[in-house]
């Protein structure tokens, strides 16, 4: 390719000039950039090959200017660093700089993100925020997940104020836009967040090194980053002397070596401050003042626990101890009663319930428990609290093993194991509430766990019958949705089979895409123009809408079509094709069409720039 062609695909006049190039680049870049045809992987291989037609064109016309102008337009996108070895002076006396032997882009990038992260760990560190992270496995981990999140925010206010940050500017790298601007606050944050995402992988130890490698390998091979490509910056580098390279790498080894000292100063103090606590001495047992408790025989630590059908009994048992028809089993039934349509039921156990349950049907303490002097040891320690939680999850257990008993037959899920390890749990948990030395309360705490079990077992010896009945429910169901489908589509296939033969017509813009498989969407809008249109796109359908706009007579009627997107308003025309019916469109009625590109129509807006619409010939128009 010579200078001419390059010329000619950039629509560059022989005397253009460097702006000229400028501004010709970038028009063809936005234009043919792969990302605008995501939606279409066959016009996105189109739009690579074409941008990197562009690309050759571009660096060849680039050649053609002068090596400053050619430099500069090399920082612009970030490309290329300009070696120079001259540089103004600010007297007449100062030697030129010495620059540092050529490094590549990315070892650069490297190392300054490196000394930004190593500066900003020994801020964080000389604050003692190690102290945060004190796990001697994880918390180098955690310690870099959240350094590098909070340094992206860092970042994104020094980029937006002075366009670098301490290891860019060491290193003469500044941040700008592709407009040759500093980027402003939101847009800094967009891309630091890009880094510490897509560069970083987000903190995470094992993804650092995959996602680092992924980056350099992009700019090995002269290609941007995915922040800078989203966010369009642009990446500068500047001439650096052998002082300020070497100053980097120096600050970089003794920052790693001072990072490792500090965290284990600071583990160290962790570990000390764990020693030095001092912990509380245990509770002794309160004894009323001129007076010994009464002495009342314990049970013995490793005492076998109640079986279940038996009914704990006491010198204070009331005489209707055990009430099936309290309000905490109501509580549960209704639970019940509200799952019967679901496969798996649990009830959720209310603490407080069960407390009050406690107190007042099975009068524990005398349905009282506010005189610590009266209470027996179990009480007084654990509580009346943490005894109403130990007993809620003893009646999780149980509500476990019942209903992997019976709900686990009517569902063919039935495991004996499974069942027997959480009856092992039931008989632990009950085990564990006689080693809490209750004494005179342990059998109505016992009564009321019999009483549930009991509940619980008659609730879900109800519910295999009320499965059977929901999974036939369900199957009915099942079968009544399939066959409307079937039926549907039989219907569909019938009526696609009339209109290929031409018995009925495309009625609605369902069929037109099922009939004609368009391309969803217009091929392209542009400016300056395409190449002339070749096959690959006059073959295909496509499918594009918007609202009418007016109509033009150019060898025929034309309607013309306005698209209004957020950033630009885009035109397209369209003809009455040989399957449409002549019909007429008012101003501003939206219209869906289908058909094939035929041409390319320029037009001048009111600022005298040419643009480009697309021809569509319709062969169906909602």
């Amino acid at each position: 390719m010579n200078v001419k062609k390059s010329f000619e695909i950039l629509r560059l006049k022989p005397d253009a000039s460097v702006e000229d190039l400028k501004l010709a680049y970038r028009d063809m870049v936005n234009v043919w950039h792969p990302d605008r045809f995501l939606h279409n992987p066959r016009l996105r291989e189109k739009a690579e090959r074409q941008l990197q037609e562009i690309n050759r064109a571009y660096e060849i016309a680039l050649n053609y200017f002068s090596s400053d102008a050619a430099a500069g337009l090399k920082d612009e996108i970030g490309v290329a660093e300009k070696f120079s070895q001259s540089r103004p002076n600010s007297g007449p006396d100062r030697k030129p700089l010495r620059p540092f032997p050529a490094m590549p882009v990315w070892l650069v990038r490297f190392l300054a993100r490196s000394l930004d992260g190593i500066i900003f760990a020994l801020m964080l560190g000389y604050i003692e925020a190690f102290r945060l992270f004190q796990h001697p496995v994880a918390g180098w981990q955690i310690y870099i997940f959240a350094g590098t999140l909070l340094w992206a925010f860092v970042e994104a206010n020094l980029l937006s104020s002075i366009g670098t940050t301490p290891g860019k500017w060491l290193l003469g790298i500044r941040v700008i836009t592709h407009q040759g601007n500093k980027p402003v606050l939101l847009e800094a944050f967009k891309r630091s967040i890009g880094v510490w995402w897509y560069g970083l992988g987000a903190g995470c130890i094992p993804f650092m090194p995959l996602m680092m490698s992924v980056n350099c390998m992009r700019l090995i091979n002269n290609r941007p980053t995915r922040w800078d490509r989203k966010g369009r910056f642009v990446v500068t580098l500047s001439p650096r002397g052998y002082l300020k390279t070497l100053s980097a790498l120096a600050v970089v080894i003794i920052g790693c070596w001072l990072l490792i000292l500090l965290w284990g100063e600071q583990q160290q103090k962790v570990s000390d401050d764990l020693k030095h606590q001092v912990q509380a001495p245990p509770p002794q047992s309160p004894t009323q003042s001129g007076a010994e408790m009464p002495v009342i025989p314990l049970p013995h630590v490793d005492s076998p626990v109640l079986p279940f059908s038996q009914t704990a009994s006491g010198p204070e048992k009331p005489d209707n101890l055990t009430r099936l028809n309290n309000a905490y089993f109501e509580f549960i039934r209704r639970q019940f009663v509200s799952c019967a349509n679901t496969e798996i039921c649990r009830p959720d156990h209310d603490e407080a319930l069960m407390r009050q349950t406690l107190l007042s049907s099975y009068l524990l303490c005398g349905g009282r428990c506010d005189d610590l002097d009266s209470l027996p040891e179990g009480l007084r320690y654990i509580g009346l609290s943490g005894t109403v939680h130990r007993m809620k999850l003893i009646f999780r257990a149980i509500d476990d093993s019942y209903g992997l008993e019976f709900e686990g037959r009517a569902l063919g899920r039935y495991n004996p194991a499974d069942i027997n390890k959480v009856q092992n749990r039931v008989a632990d948990l009950i085990q564990d509430i006689t080693r809490k030395q209750y004494q005179a309360e342990e059998p109505k705490l016992l009564a009321f766990i019999n009483d549930y079990k009991q509940f619980s077992e008659d609730i879900y010896r109800q519910r295999p019958e009320m499965i059977q009945r929901m999974t036939v429910e369900k199957k009915n169901r099942h079968q009544e949705e399939t066959a409307r489908q079937i039926q549907n589509q039989q219907q569909l296939e019938l009526r696609r089979k009339h209109i290929q033969s031409g018995m009925i017509p495309i009625a609605n813009l369902d069929d037109a895409r099922w009939y004609y498989q368009p391309v969803d969407g217009m091929p392209m809008i542009f400016n300056p123009p395409l190449l002339p249109l070749t096959p690959d796109l006059q073959q295909p359908y496509y499918m594009v809408g918007g609202d009418v706009d007016g109509m033009d007579q150019d060898k025929g009627i034309y309607y013309r079509v306005v698209v209004k997107n957020l950033d630009k308003t885009f035109y397209f025309r369209f003809r009455m094709g040989e399957k449409v019916e002549s019909r007429q469109f008012r101003v501003g009625q939206h219209v869906a069409v289908v058909g094939k590109l035929i041409d390319i129509f320029p037009y001048v807006t009111k600022v005298q720039d040419v643009r480009y619409m697309p021809v569509f010939d319709a062969c169906f128009i909602e």
